[in-house]
């Protein structure tokens, strides 16, 4: 998991949980930090990538928002 700031025990501990229980077995949570997702976290489980960050969604909105644009 890649997080823009270091979460405290507690708070990874929650997240390990929640993982856990959305894949129905013991998750092993691995924390990384990287400043430029800006926020949301980052997932990868086994191959799949499951992109929850701020960056991203910042990145989709602009997107959307050229696509949009008349020419």
């Amino acid at each position: 998991m890649t997080v823009a700031q270091k979460l405290d025990s507690h708070t990874l501990e929650e997240v390990r949980k929640k993982i856990s229980a959305a894949l129905k077995k013991d998750a092993i949570v691995h924390q990384y930090v990287d400043d430029k997702i800006i926020g949301g976290m980052v997932l990868r489980i086994d191959d799949k990538l499951i992109d929850a960050s701020v960056k991203s969604q910042l990145e989709a909105m602009k997107r959307q928002l050229f696509a949009a644009t008349p020419r």
